[in-house]
């Protein structure tokens, strides 16, 4: 088996039933919206990659998990939502 030299792991995090609010979420929560394209769009904050998909089934939603590791989740306002 040869050795895998991987750059980069971008998950597929389902938006659930409203697509354009979970966008305008990543957004506020401070991730750049890179591109989008029909049913998908990709964001970013420093190394944090993912791309959202318009996709909607709560078995699957109901299972998925991510974490984001951030230095000081203090140091922010958090407005979101708001």
């Amino acid at each position: 088996m040869s050795e895998l030299s991987a750059s980069a792991l971008l998950p597929f995090v389902p938006s659930g039933r409203d697509f354009e609010a979970s966008r305008r979420l990543f957004v506020e929560l401070g991730f750049e919206e890179v591109w989008a394209s029909d049913g998908y769009a990709a964001f970013r904050n420093g190394n944090a990659r993912f791309i959202l998909q318009k996709f909607d089934n709560e078995e699957f939603a109901g299972n998925f998990m991510i974490r984001l590791d951030v230095p000081d989740l203090d140091a922010r306002q958090w407005a979101v939502g708001s």
